[in-house]
């Protein structure tokens, strides 16, 4: 049986756990599943093992808006990262959502449908889902394999007892104690390597970080002191946000000095390394790299632990090329041999867009690279979808968060204005640029795989997280670049009697034309009687759009507009439109996000549809709902509320209008009821809240 959901977000890392949890809290009642490809949640910090996996950049940053973190170290573990991430999840329901060991390999959009009809496979059996708006949160990296370089010898070094692994496959059981370990290697992984398999219990003999290029490196105090400072005095979540947004300051100031003024940011940081290293030690080759500072990300170490192993000669740096292996470790280009027991080749990642999904649009498959990144979240041409890949000069989750603001804002101005369809229209005069501006390795690898960005906003990306979190939170939705409809029907069909349907095949011929939404016609109707009885009034709002474009100031006109509408309908129904206004928020009632203006009430069907759904859809279950019982916790109105909804009964919100307005209600409700018919539309699936599509007084 096909499950179908208003949003299908694919991943259970920290994106997609953010993403759920913005759903939660934003846009409750909307159904969702989160498709996960492993056994666990977690992504990242489930995936990777090996010794010392630890962030690489600070939790007040790394961590979620939403969501103080809480822990002592700035620069967590693995092990502390994955627990709060869990955490986050149960606190805010996320976690029954969630679909294990289900990879998705196929997702194909139907304009005609505005659906995306997603394949997955779990265990080698196909499954498939169908959604609204596919989200995805699936990183850009392939979680089954590392980037692994030929190597000459490599069998010569195996067969001798020699042991090779890559970070990303670390096995359970290796032992490492007292093994010499060669580090192939200059990045976030390997200098965290380093260290952890220098010191403590199994400590390797001796750690060897073996690097072709040099990388900056940066010390970083482990405990930030300021946030413990701070939560001595404030509430937590004031301290959290505090601290955040130093960081946040503080990284931007560096990232803009290193951008700006590059040889003094070069001086800087090879002072402060000079300062950590024994005298003598050659700086300059083994920690000045050719490049500019964030060319390439910089590598942070908490309390500076690699230099630290390094003054102990427990590790060393060698900067030098492989030129192979052999039974006793590796030779060099240079001819110097290096003895070795274990060698960890942490050479970086496979990039892999959307976790690999062939996307197909109306049935001509999108290749990424003729896409052009929309404020890097959707693409161009590809409708209803939208993806998370955090910045590379900040922590992900800064850029996460931004995202998953924004769709939610997108789907609800989808859902009041009777949306179906959201899609990013690219601008031919906008010239092309590549997806990242980064020189690592794994990016210049895989570029030409991946979607471009362009030269100017809103598609070029900027990597300025200050910027974004202004115009991506407050600028406007329409802002020119993104087409909206309705959804359309098949040439040659028939209007389908049933509200935003298409007839079946075979129907008598016919220009074909949406039905408007009932929905619709019930929201102009009340707000045709607001302006009627109160006249449409101007929020006396100040001017502060004066920094916005031309579109942006258009939305907030129009937003503007909408509001005093609904103000206006709020004077005149002041009772009922506080209860719609809680029911709505409490997610009462059901119904499919992107189904029309009216949101979780007004989604109905007539009863002229049953047949011609039971004919077009064998898994749908049409049947008489009675009203929803109490869920634990809700005011003890609800119920009351619950059944005046089910029977109709609103005159006791109208006790107070006189014989005219009384009237015009009953006109209102005569025309409700006609609209309505006490019908609910369900996909039923046990244990996932499923779209439904029901009556206003369900």
């Amino acid at each position: 049986m096909t499950e179908h959901v208003d949003v299908l977000i694919i991943g259970a890392g920290l994106s997609g756990i953010g993403a759920a949890c913005h759903l939660e809290e934003r846009l409750p009642g909307t159904s969702y599943l989160v498709l996960e490809a492993r056994r666990a949640m977690g992504g990242t910090w489930d995936l990777f093992r090996y010794p010392g996996i630890r962030s690489d950049s600070d939790m007040f940053t790394l961590g979620y808006r939403f969501r103080p973190w809480t822990g002592e170290k700035a620069m967590a573990d693995g092990p502390s990262i994955l627990s709060y991430v869990r955490e986050t999840a149960r606190e805010h329901g996320v976690d029954d959502k969630i679909r294990y060991g289900l990879r998705g390999e196929r997702a194909e959009w139907s304009t005609d449908e505005a659906t995306w009809t997603v394949h997955a496979r779990r265990d080698g059996e196909p499954v498939t889902f169908t959604c609204g708006f596919l989200w995805s949160c699936s990183g850009y990296y392939s979680y089954d394999a590392g980037h692994a370089p030929h190597f000459d010898g490599v069998a010569d070094f195996t067969s001798a007892g020699g042991t090779v692994v890559h970070p990303q496959q670390w096995p359970e059981h290796l032992d490492h104690a007292g093994k010499r370990i060669i580090v192939i290697g200059s990045g976030a992984t390997a200098v965290t390597l380093v260290p952890a398999l220098a010191r403590g219990d199994g400590a390797a003999a001796h750690v060897t970080m073996l690097q072709r290029s040099p990388t900056y490196v940066l010390s970083l105090p482990g405990i930030d002191r300021v946030a413990v400072a701070l939560r001595e005095r404030l509430p937590a979540k004031a301290a959290y946000a505090v601290t955040r947004w130093k960081n946040v300051l503080v990284t931007t100031a560096s990232y803009q000095l290193s951008r700006r003024h590059p040889k003094l940011m070069k001086k800087l940081i090879r002072k402060a390394v000079v300062a950590r290293l024994p005298e003598g030690y050659d700086v300059d080759r083994h920690f000045r790299p050719a490049y500019d500072p964030w060319d390439q990300r910089l590598c942070l170490v908490p309390d500076g632990d690699l230099f630290q192993v390094i003054r102990e000669g427990r590790a060393d740096v060698v900067t030098d090329h492989v030129d192979t292996f052999t039974s006793t470790g590796i030779r060099l280009v240079t001819g110097a041999e290096l003895e070795a027991d274990v060698v960890v080749t942490a050479t970086g990642l496979s990039l892999l867009a959307f976790g690999g999904i062939t996307m197909v649009v109306d049935g001509a498959e999108v290749r990424l690279p003729d896409t052009m990144a929309y404020k890097g979240m959707m693409l161009s041409g590809v409708p209803n979808f939208g993806y998370v890949i955090g910045y590379t000069n900040a922590s992900w989750t800064l850029k996460a968060d931004l995202v998953s603001e924004y769709v939610c804002r997108l789907l609800s101005h989808m859902r009041d204005r009777g949306y179906r369809v959201v899609v990013p229209e690219r601008d031919p005069e906008v010239s092309e640029e590549p997806f990242m501006d980064f020189a690592s390795g794994y990016v210049q690898r895989s570029l030409h795989l991946l979607p471009k960005q362009g030269d100017r906003a809103p598609w070029r990306l900027r990597h300025n997280y200050l910027r974004d979190a202004v115009t991506i939170r407050r600028g406007g939705i329409e802002d020119g670049r993104l087409r909206f409809s309705a959804g359309r029907q098949t040439a040659g069909r028939p209007p389908s009697r049933c509200p935003g349907r298409t007839a079946p095949t075979g129907s008598s011929p016919g220009v074909p034309r949406p039905p408007e939404p009932l929905a619709e016609q019930r929201h102009q109707r009340r707000h045709q009687h607001a302006a009627h009885q109160q006249g449409v009034e101007q929020h006396a709002e100040p001017d502060d759009d004066a920094d916005l474009g031309e579109g942006d100031q258009r939305q907030h006109a129009e937003d503007r507009e909408h509001r005093s509408q609904q103000d206006a309908g709020a004077r005149d129904h002041p009772a009922g439109h506080r209860e719609r206004r809680r029911d709505r928020r409490a997610g009462v009632g059901g119904g499919g996000l992107l189904a029309g203006p009216g949101g979780q009430e007004d989604v109905v069907v007539d009863a002229e549809c049953d047949q011609e759904q039971e004919a077009e859809q064998g898994d749908v279950q049409v049947q008489r709902r009675e009203p929803e019982p109490v869920r634990e916790g809700e005011p003890a109105g609800a119920q009351a509320r619950a059944e005046r909804r089910h029977h109709g009964e609103h005159q006791d919100d109208r006790s107070d209008d006189g014989p005219e307005q009384q009237e015009q209600h009953q006109e209102h409700d005569d025309q409700d009821q006609r609209d309505d018919h006490p019908l609910v539309v369900e996909r039923g699936v046990p244990g996932v809240q499923a779209l439904r599509v029901g009556t206003a007084h369900e």
